[in-house]
């Protein structure tokens, strides 16, 4: 005969969306601007200087039309700004849309939209200087930067590394016609729009000048670049202007020209990016035969305007089905020198489009001499992503020597957001295994994210990236930082609690990986406590061992702590992960109730009866939600004895699992532990943080 004895254990989970700091869960990922009533869309990034990231976009809380709103996530994720983003233009409700931003370099930002308050004159642009703490410090409702009739659009900002920023756009005035645009610039301070409210004309051709994208020259200035249809074929003109307003480059006051065929193949869709003086370009060039689609090419001009390789680099070979499209081009930062004027050679990413291939993101490394090419030209191109590939375009930025990480919407998993790093050396950084991805990363996969219009700060070790999310019924923001190793901050897998006695909590966690991990701190608040700064600590790894993390270590960890200072109250306790460069990471909170022990939440496991066993025993589990079930018993080596669940399906309410005496060869302890997941994403919802002991007497 057996007698089983089960210790009761109450553990909850409790997810909150106002934890303020970076989670590591890719199904959760960190809110920027969370609201049910109206809709947020269109975010853009720029670094705030110091790890952290200023997120802008266009929101429809105020009704009658889109206003622009901010928030700066600080390093390790808090929210530095009002909750839900500052509004940075007051007194008109007219559409404010495509907000774009650029760091001044001292915490804060400026920022550009699209602006109808005038609508007799068209869609004007508008500016904003938000600082570090997020006080607005041009006037509350912005100031111009273009007014004149007609539209101005397609507005691209850069900062000039010494607290400014410049604009250039693409302008429609009154003096041209709506299918002739000319190209404007202006330059933004601390404290003023510096040059003429109507914007100063960077090229004026009888023709479409169209797309403008720029860069820093590093020197005060900026270099851009543009499309321009002069003639046939369209052509990519560049320019270089000191931060006075002086055109650097040719004897034209339109530019210099980069790039044109002889033929009719239409050039456009150019990247420009600084490598020391020099500028990098790459763009789009139609190829002689339609079936190829549109092809790759790419540049370099010194800083005087020398064009590196007049006749571009192929970077596509031009023997390829369908498009290459949307290059972006970067640095191999390589000491190969050689060409003549010593410079390194480039990566340039792009999208592949084929009717019978999937689309993907693909990259070509082209070398100092302008003319080797890896992949060998002709041969194929690199596959940075695989399967579907982007849905909505796709970001990247410069993580290291001849390393990029590319970020992604991804038609995979319900429009998801996926990673993937590359260097030089055309090897693939992220390839995880036992994720939902066949190459990359994946940042957010939670099923009903419908993730779009994406946006990528950079930051020394990483990325931040920010995006349009649907999980909520309404579009709000998100966000999520990535290392540059490939990993979310912790890879958290459980984090529970117990009450078994009155006043004294039991935590335990697990961590399936660490990467830099100094160690954790526990945080906790009483139910009712200011919900933004009720958390107080209560014990840290610096002066409790066990709290201690492992550095750096891919094996799964197991953590506990137990909180004998709690009053007889219901609390919330938080875990933080300090890494060892001072980043402080802050993990989702779970409530206890440590009063009686009982779950507040609803999950539980019951104790076994009837006692003593004479045949069979059944244990009372109860589920608050829909969940796939695992219960496991084991005895005290860890191997599994038997499974009386096994993935079963489980609605919400009160279950029963029965426990056979002829499941127990002998004597013994043994642990009954339980796992839930999600019915339709597969993750993880609920894990037994301590099992369930077992006393079986023969």
């Amino acid at each position: 005969m057996f007698r089983i004895v089960a210790i009761l254990v109450t553990l909850a989970v409790f997810p909150s969306i106002l934890a303020a700091q970076w989670v590591s869960d890719s199904t959760t990922n960190t809110p920027v601007c969370v609201l049910n009533t109206s809709t947020q869309t269109y975010p853009s990034a720029c670094t705030d200087g110091s790890d952290g990231a200023i997120i802008v976009w266009q929101d429809t809380r105020n009704g009658g039309g889109f206003t622009v709103y901010a928030q700066r996530l600080a390093s390790d994720g808090t929210p530095m700004w009002t909750k839900n983003g500052v509004r940075l233009a007051r007194g008109s409700n007219a559409a404010q849309t495509y907000p774009v931003a650029a760091s001044d370099g001292k915490g804060g930002a400026y920022v550009v939209w699209q602006d109808l308050r005038n609508s007799g004159n068209g869609i004007d642009l508008y500016a904003q200087h938000i600082s570090s703490s997020g006080t607005i410090l041009y006037d509350s409702v912005g100031r111009p930067i273009s007014f004149a009739k007609g539209d101005q659009t397609n507005q691209q900002i850069v900062a000039d590394g010494l607290g400014n920023a410049f604009v250039v756009w693409e302008d429609n005035r009154s003096d041209n016609t709506t299918t002739n645009p000319d190209i404007y610039m202006s330059r933004l301070t601390p404290t003023r729009v510096a040059w003429d409210t109507t914007g100063v004309l960077l090229s004026g051709e009888d023709s479409k000048q169209r797309a403008p994208q720029l860069c820093d020259d590093g020197h005060g200035g900026f270099m851009a670049a543009w499309e321009t249809d002069q003639g046939i074929p369209s052509a990519i003109d560049a320019q270089r202007v000191d931060s006075n307003g002086t055109k650097l480059w040719g004897t034209s006051p339109y530019g210099i020209t980069v790039f044109k065929l002889s033929n009719t193949q239409n050039s456009k869709n150019v990247c420009i990016r600084r490598d020391g003086t020099q500028a990098m370009l790459a763009w789009e060039t139609a190829n002689v035969s339609s079936s190829f689609g549109q092809d790759i090419y790419a540049t370099r001009l010194t800083s005087t305007g020398i064009n590196m390789y007049p006749a571009g680099i192929d970077i596509t070979g031009g023997g390829f089905l369908g498009d290459q499209l949307r290059p972006q081009v970067f640095s191999d930062d390589s000491s190969e020198v050689s060409h003549p004027n010593g410079n390194a050679g480039l990566i340039v990413l792009f999208e592949n489009v084929y009717s019978v291939q999937p689309e993907a993101i693909m990259m070509v490394r082209a070398f100092a001499n302008g003319t080797s090419l890896a992949p060998t030209a002709g041969t194929g191109f690199y596959q940075v992503s695989s399967t579907s590939g982007p849905e909505n375009g796709y970001q990247a930025v410069r993580v290291g020597p001849g390393s990029i990480m590319a970020v992604w919407n991804d038609r995979r998993s319900d429009s998801a957001i996926y990673a993937q790093r590359v260097d030089r050396t055309l090897v693939r950084g992220f390839h995880i295994a036992g994720t939902p991805a066949t190459w990359g990363l994946p940042i957010s996969h939670r099923v009903g994210t419908q993730a779009k219009q994406m946006a990528l700060a950079p930051r020394t070790n990483g990325a931040i990236a920010a995006w349009t999310d649907y999980r909520n019924g309404t579009a709000d923001i998100y966000a999520q930082l990535i290392f540059k190793d490939g990993t979310l901050p912790v890879e958290l897998e459980t984090f529970h609690g117990a009450c078994h006695h009155t006043g004294e909590v039991e935590l335990a966690w697990r961590t399936a990986s660490e990467h830099g991990n100094a160690g954790f701190e526990i945080e906790r608040r009483s139910v009712g406590s200011d919900i933004e700064n009720g958390f107080s600590r209560i014990s840290s790894y610096t002066t409790a061992p066990a709290l201690r993390g492992a550095g750096n270590s891919e094996l799964e960890r197991t953590y506990g702590f137990i909180d004998r200072t709690a009053s007889p109250a219901v609390y919330e306790y938080r875990l933080t992960e300090v890494a060892f460069d001072g980043t402080r990471t802050t993990h989702e909170p779970i409530r206890i109730d440590a009063r009686s022990g009982e779950s507040v939440n609803g999950w539980s496991v019951g104790t076994a009866s009837p006692l003593p066993l004479n045949y069979q025993a059944t244990v009372p589990i109860s589920v608050p939600s829909d969940a796939i079930v695992d219960v496991s018993i084991s005895d005290i080596t860890g191997r599994t004895v038997t499974m009386p669940v096994q993935h079963e399906h489980w609605s919400v309410g009160s279950h029963e699992v029965a426990i056979r005496a002829s499941q127990f060869s002998a004597s013994g302890t043994y642990f009954l532990q339980m796992s839930a997941f999600d019915p339709s994403s597969g993750a993880l919802i609920w894990h037994s943080a301590h099992p369930t002991s077992i006393l079986a007497i023969k």
